[in-house]
């Protein structure tokens, strides 16, 4: 399956159209959940021709956002994890407490 372009620092890019292109069994769920469920990136570029009507809901579940902007070259989605909601705390960089 194909995997995202790493562009350096966490951050990736997914052209989803030629990854469909380049085997017919492919779908864009096969090809995103994976990616998108690991939330391994800091941020996450994806380029086709729509977005999968499934997009909104399973970022919430992930608390992920996207910013989406659309040009002649089709839709490009910015994809990044959502900071903690307010009164959550993180967990990023903190070991275990005594």
């Amino acid at each position: 399956m194909p995997a995202p372009e790493a562009l350096g620092e966490g951050c990736y890019r997914l052209d989803l159209g030629a990854a469909l292109a380049s085997d017919p069994g492919l779908n864009a769920r096969v090809v995103l959940l994976p990616v998108l469920e690991a939330r391994d990136f800091r941020a996450l570029e994806i380029h086709c021709d729509h977005l999968p009507r499934w997009f909104d809901a399973t970022l919430r579940r992930l608390a992920l956002s996207a910013e989406v902007t659309s040009d002649a070259e089709g839709v490009h989605a910015h994809v990044v994890p959502m900071p903690p909601a307010a009164g959550e705390a993180s967990t990023v960089g903190e070991g275990a407490r005594p």
